[in-house]
């Protein structure tokens, strides 16, 4: 059987593309002690880093809508 992202998640899940994901993070999230809202911002971040050479850089606000959470609490996620 041959194992791919398309069938797995179907042509509708991957309409605005995918983001390769360490599995690492989930797995040292307590050890880093990352709260649910910080390890959600990290994922989101990820999102938008396209190049070593750059840091992403979308904006609080539109973290804050994509989350569901103030921008207060995505910047106290990214502070921590």
């Amino acid at each position: 059987m041959t194992y791919s992202v398309k069938n797995k998640w179907k042509a509708g899940g991957l309409s605005l593309g995918w983001t390769a994901v360490p599995t690492v993070l989930f797995f040292i999230q307590n050890e880093k002690k990352l709260t649910s809202v910080a390890f959600n911002t990290l994922l989101n971040l990820i999102v938008h880093w396209w190049s070593l050479q750059e840091w992403p850089h979308p904006s609080m606000e539109s973290l804050a809508i994509r989350m569901g959470v103030s921008v207060r609490t995505v910047q106290r996620a990214i502070n921590d």
